[in-house]
């Protein structure tokens, strides 16, 4: 499924869902113990359970000079995030508007309004809103005004000190149309590193890496037929309907108009010999009174 957008309103069987907010991108473990507790909270209340995440990050925001340290694309999250058990990933576009927006509209207008948000959860050392204006606290104390609960989760330790995790992303990708039949093909290769502080991990640190090739031939190429070219022809089709559905019209207008002429001096000619059928009855009428008068009827 596509991810959802900020901007837009929730599908009316998302809302009132439980929502992990965060950035999550390389989704390490402390971003996983704050995923886990909601799906687990929306799992107990029978809710959907929805990963937020920042995209750009809000670095990449303030500083766009930053050098490049994003760790996994949209598409690669919102795998890692329904694999966690998550009914959906909802994206928050950074940008100035939301740069802007205050801790107050932030959780009361976005989340309670816009989104319909039940419950949401967050690392302890969460901020948000314009100037980072909001905090745990202070968005405990909001959503109460709206009806929304808040839960934090304290770092993951590990011998008592809190797990430090590291990744490093390398994407590329190449994408090429061929010569013949009108095709292309597309390369994608990542590569990953991670390395953790947490004494249990299996591999440390990890690499991992994908390839993936595809080829896309359209599927009338072979008849000279293009979805542009398609459209035409099926354009020009219509236009000759059209010529031939106005000859016709033109016709049957052309035929109606002859036949109401033809009707107009039928009917101008009845009239006549009515008119002059007419002065003959009065001139007979006159002649029988003249006949009358002089007693020879």
């Amino acid at each position: 499924m596509r991810f959802l957008d900020h901007r837009e309103p929730l599908p009316e069987s998302l809302r009132g869902a439980i929502v992990a907010l965060g950035n999550f991108d390389g989704f390490h473990l402390g971003h996983q113990a704050v995923a886990g507790e909601a799906i687990r909270w929306a799992r107990e209340e029978g809710r959907p359970a929805i990963i937020a995440t920042f995209d750009p990050h809000p670095v990449r925001h303030f500083q766009p000079d930053a050098p490049p340290f994003r760790l996994t694309t949209l598409e690669q999250r919102q795998e890692l995030y329904l694999a966690a058990g998550a009914t959906a990933m909802l994206v928050f576009h950074f940008d100035g508007e939301l740069a802007g927006t205050t801790a107050e509209d932030f959780v009361q207008r976005l989340l309670g309004d816009h989104l319909g948000v039940a419950g949401v959860v967050t690392g302890e050392d969460f901020t948000f809103g314009k100037a980072r204006g909001g905090n745990f606290d202070r968005l405990v104390s909001l959503g109460k005004e709206v009806g929304i609960e808040a839960r934090a989760v304290p770092p993951v330790l590990d011998g008592g000190e809190a797990v430090v995790s590291d990744s490093a992303v390398f994407n590329g990708g190449l994408n090429q149309a061929v010569q013949w039949g009108g095709g292309n093909y597309t390369v994608d290769w990542n590569n990953n590193r991670s390395a953790s502080t947490n004494a249990f991990s299996s591999f440390n640190p990890s690499y991992r890496a994908t390839v993936q090739a595809s080829y896309t031939q359209p599927l009338l190429r072979g008849f000279k037929i293009d979805g542009t070219r398609q459209q035409i022809q099926v354009t020009r089709i219509n236009r000759d309907i059209a010529d031939i559905d106005l000859s016709q019209t033109i016709t049957n207008t052309v035929s109606s108009v002859r036949n109401a002429y033809w009707d107009l001096l039928y009917a101008t000619g009845t009239l006549a010999v009515q008119q002059q059928a007419l002065d003959l009855a009065e001139e007979l009428i006159r002649d029988n009174e003249a006949r009358v008068e002089i007693g020879t009827l």
